[in-house]
């Protein structure tokens, strides 16, 4: 799948310009994705546009409890222009217009 057929179907989905959505996914359950995780994260940007906010949960590991994230999540979590919260444990790594 390409990234332009991602975009396709994020917006069939029902998401606008300047929506807030918050994205949880297993990149096994997306199917090929041609360029990977990256594409799919820069689909879903596309979609939102930076008038919008994309958010994805970025949790820390405390105590026994290690969350079992996908590299989705890592990989948006990484890039330079996402903001992670300061929740202890349950943080979110956001992107867009937090205004």
């Amino acid at each position: 799948m390409t990234k332009n057929e991602l975009i396709e179907q994020i917006k069939n989905l029902g998401v606008e310009n300047g929506m807030k959505v918050l994205v949880h996914t297993s990149f096994s359950k997306v199917g090929k994705v041609e360029d990977g995780p990256e594409a799919l994260i820069s689909a879903i940007k596309e979609a939102v546009t930076p008038d919008g906010i994309l958010a994805m949960p970025s949790y820390n590991s405390y105590g026994d409890y290690k969350p079992n994230l996908s590299i989705v999540n890592e990989i948006f979590r990484n890039q330079k222009d996402v903001v992670r919260t300061n929740q202890v444990i349950a943080s979110f790594a956001v992107w867009g217009n937090a205004k």
